[in-house]
Parts: structure tokens; C-alpha cells; sequence
């Protein structure tokens, strides 16, 4: 969520996503009923003893390639999807979504670029890849293919699957550009306490860019960008009155801004003072990506969830009437769970102001594999400091 005051010049900043729905396009009003509340260097991955971690996600490491497709909408506080799935290949659904919000053309009126799972292109040749050959399954964006695709690499020699995203333009508004994520709740919320360690694992790693500027402002001002990041929504209960309060993690991969400035923002301020927050940023160790385009093999990343949680809870935040802070209880992860996780992109190089201006391109491809938020409950969390 940006800043009131900052509608020039724009920073990369958080995502509001529950369930996989992206919020920044949607009011205030609307944001406190659909969430139910009327980072350098690669750092060394922890070693727990053998067969004492929980993955927290549906199917570990996304093995099974079987995803349901937003079409953008919203119903019963809950993204709406297109009927049926992509192409099964022998393998089970477990709950995954591709979902575009806010992909249109800057057409008068728009014209929208769905991903829709019945429209594939089968063994295309452009997809050709030095590292995984050719992708079996490739979805590109209705009326422009140019615009978007998902895709589909067997990793033959992990029997694993990468999945490639591609997004590039769009309009931005006040609430943010447009986006193409993978998303998912957590397998088993109970489960998902911040009682101990939580680590963010996957490997990923840039694959293509498109960056220009029609103007020199562009450059700057935020209106021609593309980000990728990994968000995560998560549910504080305050011990004493058992209310909930839904908060808001991101952590950076990689932007065309090459940015990793630290965000802290202000959703809602309860009546008992607890505030809704979005915090995103990089912490010392942590790794950001460089948006150049590598022909090599996947990085691994690795984020300990629990230290990026604690930054949040540490921040100070504008709720409009001074600063404000989370109550000491806050700081006893134990009472924090995490419901959801999604990882993508957000682009756009024009304003929803004046949606025939194109200020420039900015596109960012990238791939992801492996991905896991690993629970190990042997290793407590002790309290933020």
C-alpha cells in the first residue's frame, strides 16, 4: 500500500493478498470485511535433526502441476475462478491458483488478458530452454500473448516441475499495477503457528526482462516497473481478548528499481489500539535478486520467516493519529499463524489517470521451483527482541 503523501515518486512496496486476492484495488471498507476483521548474501539454511519438519503448504515443493486460474473477480469475499483446471498429467489437484488482477489493455473500453486453464499451447517451440528444453504446457494471456504466460518445465533431473511466470505492463492506480501470482493457503492453520522456526525455501531466479522509458520521469517516479516478491498473510490473536487481526508479510526477490527500501503501513487501527499493517522489506543476510536475466541454473533462498515477522512486529506504524506499535504479547510469535503464502509479479507502465500515455515497458520472467515454508517444531522461537 502506498503512502498518501507519496504519489510521485512511488517505492516497491507490499501487496495486500488473502487467499491469493490482491486488496491494493480494493477500499478500505472493503479490505476490513474481505480479511474478517467487522533482503546480500544467500544465508546458511538451518540443519534440524532428520524427520522433525512440517512443510505448511498443500504438496511440498509443488511436485503436482495441477492449478486452478482466477479470472480477477470477487465473490463472497473470495477470488472467483474460471471452471475446471489445467491438464491434470497423470497428477492430483491440490488447491494451487494462477490468477491475474487487474491485466487489461489500455483499449477504451479495456480489453482484458485472461489466463484461462483450457487455453494452452502444447509443446510450443518458443518456450525452448537451455536448462529444462521445452515447456509441455504454456498458457499466454488472451487477445495479447505478449503480456503474460504461465509455463510449465519438467525438471527431470529432481522429478520436479518449474513454473515460469512472464508479466510485463499495466496501469497503475492508487491501489497499485497489475499482477500475476501463484497462491495458496496453508495446508493446516492450526499447524501453523509461529511457535517455531519457519523457513521461506525455493529456488528460483530471473529469467527475462523488457525495460525502457518513453520519458525520463519513468525512470523514477515508479510509473514503468515491475517487482517480484513472495507475500504471506498472516492472523496475530491477542491473548487477552482472543481477537484477531490479520497483518500483512512481503519479502522482496527483485525489482527494475534495483530497490530494497524497507516499508511500514497503516491498514486499520482498531478501537483497542491493535493496528492491521503491511511491512515489506530485505533484512541484513537476506537475498535480493539482481532483475538482470541469468541463462544459469536456479538460486536457492532460503528466509527465516520468524526474523522478518519480528521486524514487522518491531516497526512503528502511521496509523494517521501518531505512531503506533504492537502490545508486548505481539512479541510472543507463539500468537501469530500464517494463512496463506503467494509468490509473483507486479508490473505496469502507464497510469490509470491517463491510460493512453504508455510511459514505457517493463516485464520481468521468472522461474520457481521447490518451494516450501518449512515448520520446524523443535527448534522454539524464542520472543522478538
Amino acid at each position: 500500500m502506498k503512502s498518501p503523501a507519496n504519489k510521485t515518486k512511488r517505492q516497491p512496496r507490499l501487496k495486500l493478498t488473502l487467499s491469493g486476492l490482491s486488496f491494493f484495488a480494493v477500499s478500505l471498507a472493503a479490505f476490513l470485511t474481505l480479511c474478517g476483521c467487522s533482503s546480500t548474501s544467500s544465508p546458511t539454511p538451518i540443519t534440524p535433526p532428520a524427520n522433525t519438519s512440517i512443510d505448511l503448504l498443500p504438496d511440498p515443493g509443488m511436485h503436482n502441476p495441477v492449478l486452478h486460474f482466477g479470472d480477477g473477480g470477487v465473490a463472497n469475499n473470495q477470488g472467483t475462478l474460471f471452471p475446471g483446471t489445467s491438464p491434470a498429467m497423470g497428477y492430483t489437484d491440490y488447491g494451487w491458483w494462477v490468477t491475474q488482477w487487474a491485466k487489461v489493455s489500455s483499449d477504451t473500453p479495456p480489453i482484458p488478458y485472461y489466463l484461462k486453464p483450457d487455453s494452452y499451447i502444447s509443446n510450443d517451440p518458443a518456450t525452448a530452454d537451455s536448462n529444462f528444453g521445452i515447456a509441455p504446457l504454456t498458457f499466454y494471456s488472451e487477445n495479447d500473448p505478449t503480456i503474460s504466460h504461465f509455463a510449465l518445465y519438467p525438471d527431470k533431473p529432481l522429478n520436479n516441475w518449474v513454473y515460469e511466470l512472464w508479466s510485463q505492463d499495466g496501469a497503475l492506480s492508487s491501489g497499485g499495477g497489475t499482477n500475476l501470482f501463484l497462491s495458496n493457503d496453508v495446508a493446516n492453520p492450526t499447524k501453523a503457528t509461529l511457535d517455531a522456526d519457519v523457513h521461506l525455501q525455493l529456488k528460483t531466479k530471473i529469467k527475462s526482462r523488457v525495460l525502457s522509458f518513453n520519458d525520463p520521469a519513468a525512470m523514477t517516479d515508479g510509473s514503468v516497473l515491475a517487482m517480484y516478491f513472495t507475500g504471506m498473510t498472516l492472523n496475530y490473536t491477542d491473548p487477552t481478548s482472543g481477537k484477531q487481526y490479520w497483518q500483512f508479510l512481503q519479502i522482496p526477490h527483485a525489482n527494475t528499481q534495483e530497490n530494497t527500501t524497507t516499508y511500514a503501513g497503516c491498514a486499520n487501527l482498531g478501537k483497542d489500539g491493535i493496528p492491521d499493517v503491511l511491512w515489506s522489506g530485505i533484512l541484513p543476510g537476506g537475498t535480493f535478486l539482481s532483475s538482470t536475466p541469468s541463462n544459469g541454473s536456479l538460486k536457492d533462498l532460503d528466509y527465516d520467516v520468524n526474523q522478518y515477522l519480528c521486524a514487522l512486529v518491531k516497526a512503528s506504524y502511521d496509523c494517521g493519529s501518531g505512531p503506533v506499535t504492537f502490545p508486548p504479547a505481539a512479541y510472543n510469535l507463539s500468537n501469530w499463524q500464517i494463512t496463506s503464502l503467494y509468490i509473483g509479479l507486479e508490473t505496469e507502465n502507464r497510469t490509470t489517470s491517463n491510460p493512453q500515455t504508455i510511459r514505457g515497458h517493463a516485464g520481468l520472467g521468472v522461474q520457481i521451483e521447490d518451494l516450501h515454508l518449512i515448520k520446524y517444531p523443535q527448534l522454539s522461537s524464542p520472543p522478538c527482541k
